[in-house]
């Protein structure tokens, strides 16, 4: 658990198998909340939910990739989400057997899409004010989640602790992706904080003057495929 300003917290929790970040984002003061991508265990994004008393009825889906969605049908029967996608990704959701067969996982129920989120949507959780960034090259509908007056940005599969996300996979563009980090993620504030939906936070700071630009190959995380 890490408390970014006076009264906002995010809990980072790992989904195996595939190593899927998601984020349980929340105001201590008024206990809104939302969350940020979902993998398979639901389990543990609810129990921080119900141990912390949260308010949560949003969903924000950086992208489509069926492993960062895996979860969502189960946390919908739990509780009254509402799942937010750029309509630029919305193609995945109609192809979700394809990705299931390079995932190795049967039978995964329909993820769905309550509201379209585009570049420089704002969206009201109780206090806190989360804007759109389009941020396309991995998927073309990607977006990243910033929530300026805190200084985070959730980049989902943009960009990683020194690389970028995966391009090896069907309509994704490494020179796309390149441009969306330099000409998006790398103008913004040095001090703000990337939280990706695969391995450690960094900073805006720290990846410009590390990152190698180098796309992730997305086979490396389905080497041992799980039936779920």
């Amino acid at each position: 658990m890490t408390t970014f300003s006076q009264s906002l917290t995010v809990v980072k929790i790992e989904h195996p198998p595939y190593g899927v970040n998601s984020y349980v984002v929340w105001d201590e003061a008024t206990k809104d909340a939302f969350l940020v991508d979902i993998g398979h265990c639901i389990q543990p994004v609810l129990g921080v939910i119900t141990a912390n008393a949260l308010n949560c009825e949003m969903l924000f889906h950086t992208h489509a990739f069926l492993d960062t969605m895996l979860g969502q049908p189960a946390l919908r029967d739990e509780m009254n989400l509402l799942a937010h996608l750029n309509p630029m990704d919305e193609f995945w959701l109609a192809h979700m057997d394809t990705q299931s067969m390079v995932l190795g996982i049967a039978d995964i129920p329909q993820a769905f899409v309550d509201q379209q989120v585009r570049e420089g949507d704002v969206i009201q959780v109780g206090s806190i004010k989360v804007k759109v960034l389009e941020t396309p090259g991995c998927t073309p509908g990607s977006v990243s989640y910033y929530v300026e007056e805190a200084g985070l940005l959730f980049v989902g599969d943009v960009i990683y602790k020194g690389s970028l996300g995966p391009t090896d996979i069907p309509y994704a563009n490494t020179e796309r992706l390149i441009e969306t980090v330099k000409n998006r993620i790398f103008t913004l504030p040095d001090a703000v904080r990337l939280l990706p939906t695969r391995g450690d936070e960094t900073t805006v700071g720290a990846e410009k003057a590390t990152n190698t630009l180098t796309p992730t190959k997305y086979g490396q995380f389905v080497t041992r495929p799980a039936r779920v």
